[in-house]
């Protein structure tokens, strides 16, 4: 695994597309696509140490592949937009969602995807539970109206 899949798994560490996480470490969206495609040479050591130092990845981690991808004892940076897909009932919790997608991108991506699948699944069921509890209680309302 080379530099450019090192810098997917550092934005989908992020879970932010790619224009997010270029404006957040301050590299053009077109020269990051072109890195992560690897259409374009390695990136300059200024831009590699940005996207380091923004991202809380450790630099010896993306040049090499040894060691973990996180510095030790640092947190990433918060992205800019995070607090804007947060729900409101998280507000002020950018810092804990973002330190969780870190612990995400540590994890196997297998062992990852099953992780995201079980939560997905549970929030699809919760939905669906919401649902039709409104759905009985709408019924409820329509057959007082029907009785009553």
């Amino acid at each position: 695994m080379g530099i450019p899949e090192r810098l997917k798994q550092i934005v989908s560490a992020y879970g932010s597309d790619l224009k997010a996480f270029s404006r957040h470490v301050d590299v053009p969206y077109r020269t990051l696509q072109n890195y992560l495609l690897g259409k374009r040479a390695r990136p300059r050591h200024d831009i590699l140490e940005r996207i380091c130092t923004r991202s809380g990845t450790d630099l010896r981690w993306l040049l090499t592949g040894e060691g973990t991808m996180r510095e030790p004892d640092r947190q990433p940076d918060v992205l800019p937009d995070v607090a804007s897909w947060l729900p409101p009932d998280l507000a002020g919790q950018e810092k804990r969602v973002t330190a969780l997608l870190a612990l995400l991108a540590e994890i196997p991506v297998e062992a990852r995807d099953a992780i995201l699948d079980e939560c997905f699944a549970r929030a699809t069921t919760a939905q669906q539970l919401d649902e039709l509890r409104q759905a009985v209680s709408a019924m409820g309302r329509e057959q007082k109206k029907k009785t009553g």
